[in-house]
């Protein structure tokens, strides 16, 4: 396997998409909770039809970084909406 294969399957990991459900169970949320939050813009997530799709470890650092009172606005795209 060459290097750029390793990294590009190090990013897919990294940037696995995880419908609700999976993503609250996996952080020990509830679905509803996570859907609120994407909802109102506090976490990101990719709208496709009536599902939410999330990157289960972007929405895991912004968590993180609120429990530790420094997640900020700049991760929002508020113009992709």
């Amino acid at each position: 396997m060459t290097h750029s294969r390793v990294c590009e399957d190090k990013r897919m990991k990294r940037m696995q998409l995880l419908n609700t459900r999976t993503l609250a169970r996996k952080l020990g949320l509830s679905a509803a909770w996570l859907k609120a939050e994407a909802n109102a813009g506090e976490v990101p997530c990719l709208k496709v039809g009536r599902r939410l799709l999330f990157n289960a470890a972007a929405v895991e650092q912004i968590l993180l970084g609120r429990a530790a009172g420094s997640a900020g606005p700049e991760w929002r795209l508020d113009h992709v909406r």
